[in-house]
C-alpha cells in the first residue's frame, strides 16, 4: 500500500468522492463500501467510519448496536421495535463507539420504535457514559412525529453541538394545550442546551402559542434562520419578534388564515432598529395577512423578499403592494412574486382591469439595487417594447428579469425587436421572461430583414443563458430558423423555456425551437445520445451515407421535442 493512503486526509477526500457517489445514485452501493473500507487497516478505520455514520436517515442503526437479545419488535400491534430487557453498562459498549460519529440524525414516527425504547437511551445510561450527551457530536436533527409523545422525546438527542433542528408534526390529536406545552418545554430545552443553534425549521398543525413563542425564540442568541410553517400564530410571532438580533432569514407560512381572528392582528409600526439582521424574507398564505405582514417587516434591511400567494383580491391591490414594497425598501436586491386571483375574485364581480398596467410595474425602477424581478401574477400585463427597454435600462444591476413569460394580451405589444436590443444594450441580462409576442412582425424576411450582428457590436458576448418564450407560434418561420436567429444575437444561451397558455400546438412548437437550439449547440453529443435511446430497436449496420445520418439526427430532434413535452409540458398548462 502507499503511503499516501494512509494519510487521513487523503482518505477522507477519497471516501467523500465515494459517499458523493451513491448520493448521485451513481454507485448506490456505498455505505457497503465504506464498511469494507473500514475493516481494510486501522489507518483506515476512522475516517471510514466517519463518513459511514455521518447521516442517518433512521435511528435504528443506533437501536441495533445493542445486543439482538435486548432488542425485540412486539407481538401485539401496532408493533414496534422496544427493548426486552433492562439495559446493563455491557451492552452500551458498541453504542458509545459509534454514537459520536453522527452528525446528521432524521427520525420518523413510522419507523416503529417506541416511545419506551427512546426513554431508555435517556434514562438507563450507566453512570460512566453521562459525561456526555447521547448523540455529542450531533449538528443537524429532523423529528417527523404525529405525537405529543414523541415530540417530548425529541429532547433526549438535543446536543450542545446542534446547529440545525427541524420538527414536523402532522395529524396530530389529543389537546391543544397539551400539545403547547410540550413544543414550549422542548424548545426551552434545546435553548439551554444547544446554545449555538443557527436554524430552527418548525412545521406544526393546531399550534397556538404565541407571547411564551416569541420570549424562547428571542432566547436564541445565535438563531440565523427560522421557518414557522404554523398557520395563523406565525403571523403574530413574526410581527412580535422585531427585537431578535440575529434572525437573517425568516419563513412564514400563514396559510388558512383563521378570518375570524383578523381584528386583533394588526400591524405593528416599524421603527429604526427593527429586524436588525433580516436579509431575506419569504411569505405563504392569505393576503391579507402576507399584506400586514409586509407592513411590519419590509422596512428593515430586507435584501430578498419572496411572495405567494392565491387569494388576491383584485389587482389595484397588488398595485399598492409592490407601491409599499418599493418606498419601503429601495435597498431590495431580489423580488419574487407568485400571487393570482382565484376563481369568482372580485375582478370577475367587478369587472376591473384584467391586467397589470405599465404603470405599476415601472415603479419598481426605483429599486436601483435589484438584481433579480420574478413576478408571476396569472394575468397579462401592459407593456410594449419601450417600456420593456425603459425598466431594464432603469435597474443597472438587473440580471433576471421574469414577468409573466406566460400570459400576454391586446395590451402586451413587446416584439422580437426588443431581443436585438437586449443583446446590444444589455449584456448582463442572464435569464429573460417577458410576454414577448413572437408572431407579431415575424414575416417573411423578418429575420434576414435585420442587419447582420456584428461580433464587434456583441463584445463582451450577452450573458443570457434562460429564455422563456410563449404566445401563438410564428407560422412563416420554423422552429430551426428561429432557434438559429437567437443564437446568434445571444451565443451563450443554453435553455429555452415555453410557457404558452395557448392551446394552438405552441406549446409543442416552443418545445421544438428548444430542441433545435441544443441541436446547434452540441450536435455530436446530441446526437450519439439519441442513438443510444434507439439503439436496441434498430435493426441494420452503421450509417452507410450522410443522408440516412441526416434522418437518424432529425429523428433524435422529434424525441427531444417528445421528451422536453413529457417533462414540461405542464409548465404552460
Amino acid at each position: 500500500m502507499h503511503n499516501a493512503l494512509l494519510v487521513s486526509e487523503i482518505l477522507s477526500v477519497i471516501f467523500h468522492h465515494v459517499q458523493n457517489l451513491d448520493q448521485n445514485k451513481v454507485f448506490p452501493t456505498s455505505k457497503r463500501t465504506l464498511s469494507c473500507c473500514a475493516r481494510t487497516c486501522k489507518a483506515w478505520t476512522e475516517p471510514a467510519l466517519e463518513l459511514l455514520w455521518e447521516r442517518l436517515n433512521s435511528i435504528m442503526p443506533l437501536l441495533q448496536l445493542f445486543s439482538e437479545s435486548r432488542l425485540i419488535i412486539g407481538s401485539r400491534p401496532p408493533k414496534t421495535w422496544k427493548f426486552k430487557h433492562y439495559l446493563r453498562p455491557g451492552d452500551w459498549k458498541s453504542f458509545s463507539r459509534y454514537s459520536p460519529f453522527v452528525r446528521h440524525l432524521t427520525f420518523r414516527e413510522d419507523e416503529g420504535v417506541a416511545c419506551s425504547a427512546l426513554v431508555a437511551l435517556a434514562v438507563q445510561r450507566p453512570a460512566q457514559y453521562r459525561t456526555s450527551h447521547l448523540l455529542p457530536n450531533l449538528v443537524f436533527l429532523n423529528w417527523i412525529i404525529s405525537s405529543s409523545d414523541y415530540l417530548a422525546l425529541c429532547a433526549i438527542m438535543v446536543s450542545p453541538s446542534l446547529t440545525s433542528l427541524t420538527l414536523t408534526m402532522k395529524g396530530a390529536g389529543g389537546l391543544l394545550t397539551e400539545k403547547n406545552d410540550v413544543i414550549g418545554g422542548l424548545l426551552c430545552t434545546t435553548a439551554n442546551i444547544a446554545q449555538g443553534l443557527k436554524e430552527l425549521h418548525l412545521d406544526i398543525e393546531g399550534f397556538w402559542l404565541v407571547k411564551d413563542m416569541v420570549d424562547i425564540l428571542i432566547s436564541f442568541h445565535e438563531l440565523e434562520v427560522l421557518t414557522l410553517e404554523v398557520g395563523s400564530p406565525g403571523a403574530f410571532i413574526a410581527r412580535d419578534l422585531k427585537a431578535h438580533p440575529t434572525i437573517r432569514k425568516l419563513k412564514l407560512n400563514i396559510q388558512d388564515f383563521n378570518k375570524s381572528i383578523t381584528h386583533k392582528f394588526k400591524p405593528l409600526t416599524y421603527h429604526e432598529g427593527d429586524y436588525p439582521a433580516l436579509e431575506e424574507l419569504t411569505i405563504v398564505g392569505d393576503w391579507y395577512a402576507t399584506n400586514l405582514t409586509l407592513r411590519s417587516i419590509v422596512p428593515a434591511p430586507t435584501r430578498t423578499l419572496t411572495v405567494c400567494s392565491f387569494s388576491l383580491p383584485n389587482l389595484r391591490r397588488f398595485a399598492i403592494c409592490l407601491e409599499m414594497i418599493v418606498e419601503a425598501s429601495p435597498r431590495l436586491e431580489v423580488l419574487q412574486m407568485a400571487v393570482c386571483i382565484p376563481e369568482g375574485g372580485e375582478d370577475q364581480v367587478f369587472r376591473w382591469p384584467n391586467y397589470i398596467s405599465s404603470s405599476a410595474l415601472l415603479s419598481l425602477t426605483a429599486l436601483k439595487q435589484l438584481v433579480e424581478l420574478s413576478l408571476d401574477i396569472g394575468v397579462p400585463v401592459e407593456l410594449d417594447d419601450e417600456d420593456a427597454i425603459y425598466l431594464i435600462s432603469s435597474l443597472p444591476k438587473l440580471r433576471v428579469c421574469v414577468i409573466c413569460p406566460g400570459f400576454w394580451c391586446e395590451r402586451s405589444r413587446i416584439t422580437p425587436s426588443f431581443l436585438g436590443w437586449v443583446a446590444r444594450n444589455a449584456k448582463r441580462i442572464t435569464s429573460l421572461g417577458l410576454p414577448i409576442y413572437m408572431d407579431l412582425f415575424w414575416q417573411p424576411g423578418f429575420i434576414s430583414s435585420f442587419s447582420p450582428v456584428e461580433s464587434s457590436q456583441l463584445a463582451p458576448v450577452p450573458a443570457l443563458q434562460t429564455l422563456y418564450l410563449s404566445g401563438p407560434m410564428p407560422l412563416l418561420s420554423t422552429a430551426d430558423e428561429i432557434a438559429a436567429y437567437l443564437l446568434s444575437l445571444f451565443p451563450a444561451l443554453e435553455t429555452i423555456h415555453s410557457t404558452s397558455t395557448v392551446y394552438d400546438g405552441s406549446l409543442f412548437f416552443w418545445y421544438e425551437v428548444a430542441a433545435a437550439l441544443e441541436r446547434r449547440r452540441e450536435p455530436m453529443s446530441e446526437s450519439s445520445e439519441y442513438f443510444d435511446c434507439v439503439e436496441d430497436e434498430v435493426d441494420g449496420d452503421v450509417f452507410g451515407d450522410e443522408d440516412e445520418e441526416g434522418e437518424w439526427m432529425r429523428l433524435g430532434a422529434d424525441l427531444k421535442a417528445e421528451e422536453w413535452i413529457r417533462n414540461w409540458g405542464r409548465l404552460g398548462v
